[in-house]
Parts: C-alpha cells; sequence; structure tokens
C-alpha cells in the first residue's frame, strides 16, 4: 500500500464543498487526468461512477468507481473498482467559519499486483493524486 495525503482550504461552506467533491461529473476541474465521468447507478450515498482517465502515455483507462462512505458534509470515501490500481480516496472536511473549509484528501493506492508491488508502484501514483487537491479552490471559484 502506499498512502498520500494533501489538505487545502476552500473558501465556501462546508456544505457547497461537500457537494462538489460528490458530483463525480465535477471531477475533470480539479482533477487533471479525468477525461469523462458519467453517473452509471444508485442513490448519492451509494453512487456508481463510470469514469475515463488520461494515463501518462495518452491512453484512456477505466477508472470506475463508487462511494462506500457518505457521511455529508463531514467525510466521503470512494473506491475504484477497476484500472491498473485500485485507489481509495477519502475527503475530511472541517468547518473553519461559515464560509471556509478545510478539506484533507487522503489516497490509499493498493495496486494491481498488491501485495507484491508495494510502495514502489504504488507511491508516485498517490502522490500525484494526493496533490490533485490543490486545485479544488481554483475549480470552485469558476
Amino acid at each position: 500500500m502506499a498512502v498520500a495525503s494533501e489538505t487545502v482550504t476552500v473558501d465556501h461552506p462546508i456544505g457547497e464543498v461537500f457537494d462538489f467533491l460528490v458530483d463525480g461529473s465535477r471531477n475533470h476541474l480539479w482533477r487533471p487526468a479525468v477525461a469523462a465521468v458519467i453517473f452509471a447507478s444508485g442513490p448519492t450515498e451509494r453512487a456508481v461512477w463510470a469514469q475515463s482517465i488520461r494515463a501518462g502515455n495518452g491512453r484512456l483507462r477505466k477508472a470506475d468507481y463508487r462511494v462506500t462512505w457518505y457521511d455529508r458534509p463531514g467525510r466521503l470515501e470512494l473506491t475504484v473498482v477497476n484500472g491498473r490500481s485500485r485507489p481509495t480516496t477519502e475527503f475530511t472536511l472541517k468547518s473553519l467559519s461559515p464560509d471556509s473549509t478545510r478539506v484533507t484528501y487522503t489516497v490509499d493506492v493498493k495496486p494491481l499486483l498488491w501485495p507484491l508491488a508495494r510502495t514502489r508502484l504504488g507511491a508516485p501514483v498517490a502522490d500525484a493524486e494526493a496533490a490533485n487537491i490543490l486545485n479544488l479552490p481554483g475549480a470552485m471559484a469558476n
């Protein structure tokens, strides 16, 4: 396993930030590798999203995911169900004021060959994905 985490402050109320993150159709606004995401099935708190991401070589890869923990507005967990790595991502939100929210984004990557290919393959993926949360304030400002 490889785990990485980043924290960012967003100048929006906690409920708005949570709703933005749970809506997979907005992923491309803060995660540059996302090529397309469409809602596949389920209620919001157990939704499945069909997602395609652009790999480093430019090819599209499937990275469909499902909501595995939904505790509005404080915690959201998503698990990728296909692809080369199967990360679990967790958003922990804390209201700093009525118009400010701290978001901690934790990415836990389990490469397909896990446990054989532990952090050597998972660490760069986890680090890169966790750094994407730094794009969130700009994405929500638009």
